[in-house]
Parts: structure tokens; sequence; C-alpha cells
């Protein structure tokens, strides 16, 4: 919801607010999402589960990049965002509809046996694992560094430092994400093959 309310800012300071926050929201969404897939796909196929599922972050950038080719130079940016409120409306609806796992109901109930304040110590697997959380945390800074440059800062670029303007910058856009789309699938199903080699 905070993307439609992105297109009521007023100012740099206000835009940069409410993208942040849809930015936190949207980076809350994904572990879940990933927990569920990882406790619910088989073994066999579950890498090829996650890279779909990872390959739709993609897919809806693509869209909006699209979109953005018909909707911007007819009503403006502010109807982008605008247009963003669909999609949070269909993921409230398939929340509504999708049961938790199996796994995290028992460890729900567990948690609440044990007591939730032992069991909510968020800082117990940077005490216990600190290497493997610190690698963690570098490559992920890495991974959305990375992305990020090529998804948000390379259309700027092209449209502003290389005057190539919005409508190539825009369609950029649209390549490179439908590319991504089929990255994720691909190293999803390339580790799957492996492992199960492997096994």
């Amino acid at each position: 919801m905070f993307t439609g309310f992105t297109g009521f800012a007023q100012g740099p300071l206000q835009l940069l607010i409410f993208t942040s926050v849809t930015r936190i929201t949207l980076r809350g969404e994904t572990p879940v999402g990933m927990v569920m897939v990882s406790e619910t796909a088989p073994t066999k196929w579950r890498a090829t589960a996650l890279g779909g599922l990872v390959g739709g972050y993609p897919f809806g950038y693509m869209l909006c990049s699209l979109t953005a080719l018909a909707v911007v130079p007819l009503w403006g940016w502010r109807a982008l965002y605008w247009l963003g409120i669909l999609p949070a409306l269909l993921v409230l609806w398939v929340r509504l509809g999708v049961r938790e796992s199996p796994r995290f109901e028992r460890v729900t109930a567990a948690m609440l046996k044990e007591g939730l304040r032992r069991r909510l110590d968020i800082w117990s697997p940077v005490r216990q694992y600190p290497r493997e959380m610190a690698t963690a945390s570098l490559l992920y800074f890495f991974y959305l560094f990375t992305w990020i440059g090529w998804s948000a800062w390379m259309p700027q670029f092209l449209a502003n430092e290389k005057h190539l303007g919005f409508q190539t910058a825009a369609s950029y856009l649209s390549i490179w994400m439908f590319c991504a789309i089929f990255a994720y699938y691909l190293c999803g199903w390339l580790r799957d093959l492996v492992l199960a080699d492997a096994m």
C-alpha cells in the first residue's frame, strides 16, 4: 500500500520516506515466502521452486517497466505508483488463502510451550554462528548492491547521463528483468541437478 502512497509525495524527502518504507516491507516479505517454500517444496526440486519464487521479483519489475512505457507519458510518474496498489491487493488476497506450513505450526506450538521470550532471541544465530552470519550478510549485501545497481541506477544513468531518454531506459529495464526471471529458474534447476547427481 505504501507504493500507492508514494504517488502523493510532495518532495524528495517524502519520496525517500515512502520508497524506503515500501522497501522495508517488501524485504520483510521475502524471507517469509522463502521459508514457506523451503518448508513445503520436496527436496529434489526445492532450489528450482525457490528460484521461481525469487524470479517473481524481476517478473513484477518487468511488468512495471513495461507499464511505465504506456502510463508515464500519458499520466505521469504518480499514476504508476497508484497502479502499484493493485498488486498489493492481489498479495493480500493470496495471503488470506495460503495456509501455514505444518512445520511452522509445530515450531509455533513448541515456542508457546517453551516461552516466547526465550525463543524470540534474534541475536542467538549471531552468537552461535558468527562466521556464517557475517558471510551470509556480506553475500546478501553485495547481491543487493549489484541488483539495485543494475535495476535502479543503470536506467537512470542511461536516461540522464547518456541522454538516451525514458523510453530507452524502460526498455533496457524490461529486457534485463526478462533475462533475470529465467536466470533465477536456471540457477535453482542447476543446483537441484548438481545435488541430485552428488547424492
